[in-house]
């Protein structure tokens, strides 16, 4: 179930153009930066933990403790399916939720700023690979926590993305475009 979402997310990213070199349209699978993408994904988790419960600005349906949650899924999906790591393997119970939000989201930061990265950093691909693997079960326990269903915010906040003008490879290669 998890690695079929994984697939699909990271093959539409492929398509989308956020795995080409946006001069050449190169494949950089091999090149992207790992820990630069691990940080985009503990980026979306501190954004979840300061903008809570407000409503979100491009899913206003949701609070968008739910999509930055959504969007660290996407993301930790993407990455996977670059990688072909088995969502299936990951651990639910790897990190002790405490019912204190702020402190839930930092321990997961926690998981894939320290366990992933540092299986990176060491070239500890097992490492690396079941960190992923936990953090995305984890997201799933943390949505079962706070009561939200995150298979509805990621599956919006993937339609979402899919029209997005600043997500168009052309928009990106503008001045001032996104680039990563």
């Amino acid at each position: 179930m998890f690695n079929k979402l994984r697939d699909k997310v990271h093959a539409s990213n492929v398509e989308a153009g956020w795995w080409s070199d946006l001069r050449t349209g190169e494949s950089i699978l091999s090149t992207r930066n790992r820990p630069e993408l691990l940080c985009l994904i503990t980026s979306e988790l501190c954004e979840a933990a300061v903008d809570g419960y407000k409503p979100d600005s491009h899913l206003p349906q949701f609070p968008a403790l739910h999509v930055e949650v959504a969007d660290t899924a996407i993301r930790i999906l993407d990455l996977a399916g670059a990688d072909q790591i088995d969502l299936e393997t990951g651990d639910p119970y790897r990190i002790i939720f405490h019912g204190d939000m702020l402190k839930d989201l930092m321990n997961l930061v926690i998981l894939i700023s320290s366990y992933a990265l540092e299986g990176v950093r060491k070239r500890n691909t097992e490492l690396y690979h079941q960190s992923i693997a936990d953090a995305y079960q984890c997201l799933f326990k943390f949505a079962d926590l706070y009561e939200f269903d995150l298979d509805e915010c990621i599956q919006a906040k993937c339609d979402y993305n899919s029209n997005r003008e600043d997500h168009k490879v052309e928009n990106r290669r503008a001045p001032g475009g996104k680039q990563i």
